[in-house]
């Protein structure tokens, strides 16, 4: 980790979510053998190498080093299983809270001025399937199944004025995108029940 963000470019990128960190309180007392800071770190680098696993990306990070990988740190098989932890899911939850808190001071209105729209909210949102969690092939009714799909689900609120994701519901059950959104709308605080919102 020290190689990867000693003045390099990727630290630079990863900045503002080490200051979200230390705004999240409990974020430091996550994880025996990664810190929370090196897992969000690790996840960031993760997708723009285009990795599927942790472990795998953990190897490569690794393989120069002799003897590395009798020592390696990880036993988990993919990424989105560690996602499955509701205190990490907490503190990510926090990290961009905060991340969105400060969007909001300093990036532009990218809907600003188009007639009649005001300052109402204005969101997209998809459900986004992790592929290297799908262990079973999707089985339809006629064969038995479910017709649902296999595999932790991402749903993702995209905030279109600022140009970021907003907030993220994680779903570790093999269940349908329409079912996530019916049930996170259930919830007090979900931003589908935000009012005059516009959400796609």
């Amino acid at each position: 980790m020290h190689r990867l963000t000693d003045s390099t470019v990727f630290a630079d990128v990863f900045a503002p979510v080490e200051r979200a960190l230390t705004r999240v309180r409990t974020a430091s007392a996550i994880g025996r053998t990664l810190n929370m800071a090196d897992f969000i770190a690790l996840g960031v680098l993760r997708h723009l190498q285009g990795m599927t696993t942790l472990r795998e990306q953990v190897q490569a990070l690794w393989h120069p080093e002799a003897n590395a990988e009798a020592r390696l740190p990880l036993a988990r098989s993919t990424w989105s299983d560690a996602l499955a932890s509701s205190a990490r899911g907490a503190v990510l939850e926090g990290v961009v809270a905060a991340l969105v808190e400060d969007a909001k001071q300093i990036l532009p209105d990218r809907l600003a001025g188009i007639p009649g729209l005001g300052t109402r909210p204005v969101r997209a949102t998809d459900g986004t399937y992790f592929l290297e969690s799908a262990h079973y092939r999707r089985r339809t009714p006629a064969e038995g199944g479910q017709d649902n799909p296999k595999g932790h689900a991402a749903l993702p609120f995209f905030n279109l004025r600022l140009g970021m994701v907003e907030a993220v519901h994680i779903e570790t059950r093999s269940r349908h995108e329409v079912r996530m959104l019916r049930d996170y709308d259930q919830q007090p605080q979900a931003l589908t029940r935000a009012r005059r919102a516009l959400a796609v």
